[in-house]
């Protein structure tokens, strides 16, 4: 899968998983994206995740990180 296919999923995440922010970091070796999601919707998200063609083909791996922020932050 090339980067325009994959930045046309995440464009087309659905509403319910709340994208908030999709940052991809190409040159980093060790990190290749990260991606901020509103609300706690953990199942939702892993579901979105999971279902991302570079995971389902082991090119990438994921990491979830529960942040608090403030309202109004994101």
């Amino acid at each position: 899968m090339d980067a325009k296919a994959h930045l046309d999923y995440v464009r087309s995440a659905d509403p319910k998983v709340e994208l908030a922010f999709f940052g991809d970091l190409g040159k980093s070796k060790s990190l290749k994206a990260v991606a901020l999601f509103r609300g706690k919707y953990d199942a939702t998200i892993k579901s979105w995740l999971d279902s991302d063609p570079l995971v389902k083909a082991g090119v990438w791996k994921y990491v979830l990180m529960p942040q608090w922020l403030s309202k109004g932050i994101l």
